[in-house]
């Protein structure tokens, strides 16, 4: 989003009782609320539903955006391979191991981040080669496997080329 020159981005959690709220509370509780910056404008695909069971349509924004002085701008979807781009079928891409269609359909990378955690040095010790054990930050992983990877060191300023195995540990004993 950086790249893009959003400046600011505000995360909400989603979860049963989000997804529950009927249109107009999900607006009034998420959106449009004191607590957070005032909206002025929302940018969403023409195909775009929100609130409970996704009842609610571009058109129902729109009318409520208007009592906010809110502003929404709808764009057409894009396309890849005949289909829209969306969430879903990126999640199922990530899934299924399918990265490479993964990585079209987000422009970029596969991207997962978290914490480097000691480990009992097997990789070092019996492959001399230095490994890092990373404890995910949430998000959805790929299926167990060795990947081709690039790790980021932040401290560094370094992006270096690497393998990743994603499964349960231990791999080698």
């Amino acid at each position: 989003l950086e790249d893009c020159g959003i400046k600011a981005t505000v995360l909400l959690p989603f979860d049963q009782a989000m997804a529950a709220l009927p249109p107009n509370d999900f607006l009034e509780t998420y959106v449009f609320t004191g607590e957070r910056p005032r909206v002025t404008a929302i940018c969403i695909g023409s195909e775009w539903r929100f609130g409970r069971e996704g009842s609610g349509t571009v058109s129902d924004l729109r009318a409520i955006a208007r009592l906010h002085d809110c502003r929404v701008e709808s764009v057409s979807e894009v396309l890849q391979n005949a289909m829209p781009v969306s969430s879903t079928r990126i999640r199922e891409a990530i899934q299924a191991g399918q990265l490479a269609e993964a990585r079209c359909l987000l422009g970029r990378d596969i991207i997962i981040s978290g914490t480097v955690k000691s480990g009992k040095g097997i990789g070092a010790r019996r492959l001399n080669c230095p490994t890092a054990n990373i404890e995910a930050g949430g998000g959805l992983l790929p299926p167990d496997g060795v990947y081709a990877a690039r790790c980021l060191l932040q401290s560094r300023g370094q992006n270096l080329p690497g393998i990743a195995y994603i499964g349960k540990s231990p791999t080698v004993t």
